[in-house]
C-alpha cells in the first residue's frame, strides 16, 4: 500500500516509509479598511499564500545482506541523499494520505535520527493543494478551483483552416467577465498550438512560437464557468489544468 509519493514515485523506492505528517492552512494576507464612523471594515484585496507541510520519514536499509552497522548506516546514507537531490531540484509533486496532491517547495532537511537499523528525519515544505490533471474538450469548461488556477490550451487547426491565417481566442467566465485575449499568428492546416499557462510557454508544432504571439497574461481559468470564444471556426480546443483548492 503507498504511502507518499514524489513526482508520481512511490517513496518506498528509497527504502523510506512515512510516520507522520502535518499540512497547515493556507497563508492569506488581507488588505482592509475601516474609515471613521464605518459601521463594517472593508476589505479590497485578498492573497492566497501556501500551505506549510511537515513530513517525518524513516529509511530503512533496502538490502539485508550487510557485513555490520556502519554498512547499513552507508547505505541508509545513500537512500536518503537520493532521495534529498530530487527534494531539492525544485518544485517537486507530493501525495500523501488524505488523498490529496502537493505542489512544493522544500524549506528545510531535519536533523538525522539513527539507531544503527533505521534513519529518520523530518522535513519541512511549502505547497498548494490540487486534484489530478482534468482534461476538457470544447469551448465551455467548468472549472472545480476554488481560486483563479493556471492551465494548458491545445489548440488543433483542421484540415480545412487554409495557411497562415491567424485565430483569436477570448477566455471570460459565464457573465462575461475576466476577459483574457490572445492571438495567434500564421497557422495553417494541422498545426497544433499549446499555450501552456503552467510552464508559461508557447508552442507550434512543438517548437518555441512565444514571439507570435501578442498576448500579455497566460490563460488561467476561474472557479466555475469559463468560456473560450473562438474567432476561427476551424479550431478545436483542449484545456488542461489542476484543480486547485484553498
Amino acid at each position: 500500500m503507498r504511502e507518499m509519493l514524489i513526482n508520481n514515485r512511490d517513496i518506498a523506492e528509497y527504502g523510506a516509509r512515512l510516520l507522520t505528517y502535518t499540512v497547515g492552512g493556507t497563508e492569506l494576507t488581507r488588505v482592509t479598511s475601516t474609515s471613521y464612523n464605518a459601521a463594517f471594515p472593508k476589505m479590497f484585496h485578498s492573497d492566497y499564500g501556501q500551505r506549510k507541510i511537515n513530513i517525518t520519514l524513516v529509511f530503512k536499509p533496502k538490502y539485508h545482506d550487510f557485513g555490520g552497522v556502519v554498512a547499513k548506516l552507508h547505505s541508509l546514507a545513500m537512500q536518503k541523499s537520493a532521495f534529498d537531490a530530487v527534494m531539492c531540484k525544485g518544485t517537486v509533486d507530493i501525495w500523501l494520505p488524505d488523498n490529496y496532491y502537493y505542489n512544493c517547495v522544500l524549506e528545510s532537511i531535519g536533523d538525522e535520527v539513527t539507531d544503527g537499523e533505521s534513519l529518520e528525519v523530518t522535513y519541512t515544505l511549502s505547497g498548494i493543494r490540487h486534484l489530478k490533471l482534468a482534461k476538457i474538450k470544447g469551448d465551455n469548461i467548468y472549472c472545480s478551483s476554488t481560486v483563479n488556477t493556471d492551465c494548458r490550451l491545445t489548440l488543433t487547426a483542421s484540415e480545412n483552416y487554409g495557411s497562415n491565417v491567424g485565430c483569436i481566442l477570448i477566455m471570460s467566465d459565464d457573465k462575461q467577465q475576466n476577459q483574457r485575449s490572445m492571438n495567434i499568428k500564421n497557422l495553417s492546416s494541422g498545426d497544433v498550438v499549446v499555450i501552456d499557462g503552467i510552464n508559461k510557454t508557447v508552442t507550434k508544432n512543438g517548437n518555441n512560437y512565444f514571439s507570435k504571439t501578442d498576448f500579455v497574461t497566460f490563460p488561467y481559468l476561474t472557479p466555475g464557468k469559463n468560456v473560450v470564444e473562438k474567432f476561427t471556426a476551424d479550431v478545436t480546443i483542449m484545456t488542461e489544468y489542476y484543480p486547485t483548492l484553498i
